[in-house]
């Protein structure tokens, strides 16, 4: 690996003002004569033992525990955060974050090591039930755990909106012919006792596939393999991870309702088509890990992410790491292949011989650490292309001072899924990678106005909705894409109460990523984590985890390498 050479490195006579390895930065400020009115240069700091990059939860732990365990540690705030440092305002009064989404991967027991809870962490909802509905009108809620997906229980039949449903298809359909393979209108109904039993069955060895893939792509699947309940469980894993959705969700025997639902809950996670190879990793994805102790259920923190932030905050200023807001980074310091700080855009610079960084890929190792001082595989890997299919999200706002017909007199206690046929599902994917407007797109929406304090006005509603899959947008969002955006979102809306489209006060909406098929994210979290090759250069950024869940677990692993490489430094 080439030296990388330090154009910045301090003289070996720091001249006034500037903070060396010797000389505290403290020191040095009380050494300026305020009389002296000559322009200074950027601060130089030393004598840190760490850097962290980026308040991301991920961030925050490694900054966190890295801190708890004795490591001087800095943690630099630039543009990567949790959430912006203001939310967004869809309509006057109203204040939202498109980052707000249900929690599946929080750590519990990372909760308990950051000291979360007693840093003001708590949960709106720790199981959030679930509403899903289907293509017929029909509409089934779960308690919110998806291991028990066979007690779906049947709230609202077809019928009632047979000739709306029977109408909104024809309009569909308008000047197009039917998608290819699509299945017939069906009619919600209580669904059977076998149906029931097939499902549970199907999910219990779900459940034990998941895991037994979590453990393949973490490395130790032999160890984990064994504590499984099922002899096969390791074989039945690695099928999970490698065959496709539409084929594993087939060879289940599964009524039509339990195969919709699950594919809806795995396009919402991976953008990868239902019929491609790798693609029922998905579901393991959804499955892997806990949420406060349950595997699959869902949980959503009071305050919402900014809420899970603000904790996670005060918790680092508890254990005593130093938070900086700072501009751009311009690059890693590096000195024969070793880290030795990190620079800034205005020539500030901290030394320090840790960095962990939890930036994207593509920032951490190409732009940050730069590809000299990288080996050509590694520099290749970073170089792809950004996805172009991922999901639309959005925060919507409806008017106040309208009474309960502001929004149908709906319930905004649960989640709500659409969650259209698969043979819909297909179809809408094949039209986004064609560059088309898909007619039916998955959705997920919360109303958010009772569980984020200042959300919505009083009596105003708020709601956040993801559709998958859908296309990014270019550089800048050309009309079309906008319209095709609140045209999903509205239609996202009408499937949750028809009367909802036409009493939207406002919106905002971006473009985010999802996961790539399981397999595919578990061969880039070990690259990633494994880091650059630069002694002292830690990665916990998107990359280092599996799927786009917030867990911190990546957080976790860069702490704890950092922290062995920091002892080892003192000895």
């Amino acid at each position: 690996m080439p030296e990388v050479e330090n154009a910045d490195a301090p003289p070996a006579s720091a001249g006034p003002g500037e903070a060396t390895d010797a000389t505290p930065p403290g020191d040095a400020a009380d050494t300026r004569d305020d009389s002296d009115d000559r322009p200074r240069g950027p601060m130089i700091e030393g004598g840190r033992e760490a850097v962290v990059i980026g308040a991301t939860i991920d961030g925050f732990a490694a900054a966190i525990l890295m801190a708890k365990a004795g490591v001087d540690v800095v943690l630099v705030e630039n543009d990567l955060r949790l959430v912006p440092n203001e939310p967004r305002v869809p309509a006057s009064g109203f204040a939202q974050d498109l980052e707000d989404a249900p929690l599946s991967n929080l750590d519990p027991h990372l909760v308990k090591d950051l000291g979360l809870s007693r840093r003001g962490l708590s949960f709106a909802d720790r199981r959030l039930q679930t509403v899903y509905l289907l293509s017929d009108g029909a509409a089934y809620r779960s308690d919110g755990d998806l291991p028990g997906l066979a007690d779906l229980e049947l709230t609202a039949s077809a019928e009632a909106d047979a000739e709306t449903t029977a109408a909104e298809r024809q309009d569909a359909q308008e000047g197009g012919a039917p998608v290819e393979g699509e299945e017939a209108p069906r009619t919600g109904s209580a669904l059977s006792a076998e149906d029931r039993r097939t499902c549970a069955a199907f999910m219990e060895r779900l459940v034990d596939a998941a895991a037994a893939a979590e453990a393949i792509v973490a490395g130790d699947a032999p160890e984990k393999a064994r504590s499984q309940p099922r002899a096969h469980a390791s074989d039945d894993g690695a099928r999970l991870l490698t065959a496709s959705l539409e084929e594993y969700l087939a060879s289940g025997g599964l009524h039509s309702v339990f195969r919709d639902v699950l594919a809806a809950e795995a396009s919402l996670v991976s953008a990868t088509r239902p019929d491609a190879p790798l693609s029922a990793g998905a579901l393991a994805l959804r499955l892997f890990g806990v949420s406060l102790g349950r595997r699959g259920a869902l949980a959503f923190p009071k305050g919402g992410v900014r809420g899970l932030s603000a904790a996670l905050r005060r918790s680092a200023q508890a254990a005593g790491v130093d938070i900086r807001p700072v501009g751009a980074i311009d690059r890693l310091l590096i000195e024969r292949d070793r880290i030795e700080g990190v620079s800034f855009s205005d020539g500030g610079q901290i030394r320090a011989p840790v960095v962990v960084d939890a930036s994207s890929a593509r920032q951490a190792f190409l732009d940050h650490v730069g590809r000299r001082a990288l080996d050509i595989d590694c520099g290749f890997r970073w170089e792809r292309q950004s996805p172009s299919i991922g999901a639309l999200r959005a925060s919507v706002a409806f008017n106040p001072n309208d009474g309960d017909a502001r929004r149908g007199g709906v319930d905004e206690r649960p989640r709500y899924v659409v969650a259209p046929t698969l043979s819909e599902t297909l179809a809408a994917h094949a039209a986004v990678a064609g560059g088309k407007e898909a007619r039916q797109t998955v959705a997920e929406a919360l109303f958010v106005n009772d569980r984020i304090a200042g959300s919505a006005p009083k009596g105003g509603a708020a709601i956040t909705v993801r559709c998958a899959p859908f296309p990014r947008p270019g550089e800048e969002a050309d009309e079309a894409w906008r319209s095709a955006a609140e045209r999903a979102i509205k239609e996202a809306l009408g499937r949750i109460d028809p009367s909802l489209p036409g009493r939207v006060a406002g919106m905002a909406y971006d473009w985010t990523p999802l996961a790539d098929p399981a397999a595919i994210e578990a061969a880039n979290a070990r690259l990633a984590s494994a880091g650059s090759g630069v002694i002292g250069h830690y990665f916990c950024g998107r990359e280092a985890q599996l799927g786009v869940a917030m867990s911190g677990r990546a957080g976790r692993l860069a702490a704890a390498r950092a922290i062995a490489f920091a002892k080892e430094r003192r000895r």
